[in-house]
């Protein structure tokens, strides 16, 4: 099978990414302005892209498939939702002064901050078990993707389940 590229369509996935990518930095940091959290971009962006695939992808299909997006879209939602509440509210240290020292106070976050953090937490370590030799950002591209890879995995499976229960949900309701 021959894929063919059309010009038309090729603007339109260069159309969607600018308005993902437009919209991402006004949720992301809508505060700074003219400071982009880069971070918080590389693990949303992608997955939103992935996202408005299946709602083409949705639109396209007839069934039960069309039911398997529409469970994914909705799933995909959701974790991308908490990928950005994990954002909003990350866990961080603060160091108080006083007179009798310091006073060091560890806040842990919020649920989604810590599921979020705990995760990147343990990808990190095994990667660096592993010597994998792209764990920061500042090892360039390779750095970059490994960064994109490790958030868009979890998005992902989240979302293909949702599709998954939601066959699975129809079909059992339909048995009844």
């Amino acid at each position: 099978m021959r894929v063919r590229l059309r010009l038309g369509r090729m603007m339109a996935v260069v159309v969607v990414a600018a308005v993902d990518l437009v919209v991402a930095r006004a949720f992301v940091d809508p505060h700074k302005v003219g400071k982009i959290d880069v971070v918080a971009m590389l693990e949303v962006v992608p997955f939103v892209l992935v996202l408005h695939a299946a709602l083409i992808r949705s639109g396209i299909v007839k069934g039960r498939d069309r039911l398997f997006w529409i469970g994914f879209l909705v799933a995909g939602v959701v974790s991308v939702g908490f990928v950005l509440a994990a954002n909003e509210d990350p866990p961080r240290e603060t160091r108080i002064i006083t007179s009798t020292g310091i006073t060091i106070s560890n806040y842990p976050g919020d649920v989604a901050a810590r599921v979020v953090w705990g995760y990147h937490g343990m990808t990190g370590e095994l990667l660096e078990k592993l010597r994998y030799p792209y764990i920061e950002f500042t090892s360039g591209l390779g750095g970059l993707a490994t960064w994109v890879i490790i958030c868009i995995v979890p998005q992902c499976l989240i979302a293909w389940a949702g599709g998954i229960a939601a066959v699975l949900g129809y079909t059992r309701f339909q048995k009844t």
